[in-house]
């Protein structure tokens, strides 16, 4: 009996094609997340829009974060686990609401954040959400010299 000797089977290495998979993997997950209509439907007003804060405009609801637990919504302290009924109230009979948002600067970021997510409405229904103006100290301190009062400052 003849012993036939094996040749070397030529083999395709599947490394490269294993790191190019997983690549194009996470490309489309990336552009999936990118491209979904999902998460917080914020629509920021345009920089002209935000730029004053006039006292007659009956749209406008101001929302001053003063702390981790505690906000001014339209003059009026609002602990935190209020603060979505508390701003739902301060919208529900305007046309166009715009929320005026302006943080204390020793409010947390994530205070800030948690009403921006509040203030962003039912992530269901992105065409209810109000429009959100994000005050600058700077606006803050015009609109003082213009009308003499702070429109953020707590109501007697």
């Amino acid at each position: 009996m003849k012993i036939r000797r094996r040749l070397p089977e030529a083999t395709i290495p599947t490394a490269p094609f294993g790191a190019a998979a997983f690549l194009l993997f996470l490309l489309v997950v990336a552009t999936g997340m990118i491209s979904s209509p999902g998460g917080v439907g914020v629509a920021f007003r345009s920089a002209a829009e935000a730029a004053a804060l006039p006292p007659e405009d009956a749209n406008t609801v101001h929302v001053k974060v003063l702390s981790e637990a505690e906000a001014l919504i339209e003059g009026r302290r609002v602990p935190r686990d209020a603060w979505r009924d508390g701003l739902r109230r301060a919208i529900v009979e305007r046309r166009r609401p715009v929320v005026a948002l302006y943080a204390d600067p020793g409010a947390p970021f994530e205070a800030v954040l948690a009403m921006l997510v509040v203030s962003a409405g039912d992530p269901a229904k992105p065409e209810s959400a109000p429009g959100i103006a994000i005050a600058t100290r700077a606006q803050v301190q015009d609109y003082r010299k213009r009308y003499g009062r702070d429109p953020f400052e707590a109501t007697p």
